[in-house]
């Protein structure tokens, strides 16, 4: 038994070694930095970037905030031009215009609280109309002014809103074009109602009939 001892004894401690080392392992492994396992974002997926066509206009119907690089071919030349959209559809567009002589020439427009403004460096003055929802934009008839109906192809990002690009210049005098597009509806009113009076004097029912109707007044 005496000679046994010694061999038991060694078992002894090689089995406390074993379980000394796996321990050691074991804790090792369970108090490893939290960043070695921290995985990194697929930044691919989280890019919010968005290619595609459409109207200027309908960037707005997107609503979200975004910045939009634009480009649109014209019977004139080129467009290229950045569109900035707020989620509570306000919008403004910086265009530059590029002829087919090279030639280029700058326009720019805000649509805020269904007032849409149009004007470009090349005058002092600018105009702006009032916008109905679900009705085609206006564009007033210059060269320097950009559609808004037609279609084309944007690149666009989220963008933090910028409230200060939705302020009209203030050195750029606006002309109501509204107010002068009722006066002019209100000329023509005034002088459809004068034909119709001189008409209404003709006694003979064919002259006054054919009177009516070449003046647009036979109701």
């Amino acid at each position: 038994m005496s000679k046994r001892l010694p061999l038991i004894i060694a078992a002894v401690v090689i089995v406390i070694l074993i379980a000394a080392v796996l321990a050691f392992v074991l804790f090792k492994k369970s108090s490893k930095p939290e960043q070695e396992t921290t995985v990194t974002p697929n930044t691919e997926e989280q890019s919010s970037e968005t290619t595609s066509k459409g109207t200027i206009k309908s960037l707005i119907g997107l609503g979200k905030s975004l910045t939009c690089d634009v480009t649109y071919p014209t019977s004139d030349g080129q467009v290229n031009g950045t569109v900035y959209v707020a989620d509570d559809k306000r919008m403004r567009g910086d265009f530059v215009i590029t002829t087919k002589e090279n030639k280029q020439m700058d326009s720019h427009m805000i649509q805020d609280a269904g007032l849409g403004y149009f004007w470009s460096s090349q005058a002092p003055q600018g105009t702006k109309m009032k916008i109905e929802e679900n009705v085609p934009t206006p564009t007033p008839g210059t060269s320097q002014n950009v559609d808004v109906n037609s279609e084309v192809q944007y690149k666009c990002s989220d963008w933090s809103v910028d409230s200060s690009k939705f302020t009209p210049p203030a050195n750029i005098q606006f002309m109501d074009m509204t107010q002068s597009m009722q006066q002019m509806q209100n000329q023509a009113d005034k002088a459809k109602e004068n034909t119709k009076s001189v008409c209404d004097q003709i006694t003979d029912p064919q002259a006054k009939a054919a009177c009516l109707s070449a003046s647009g007044t036979n109701q």
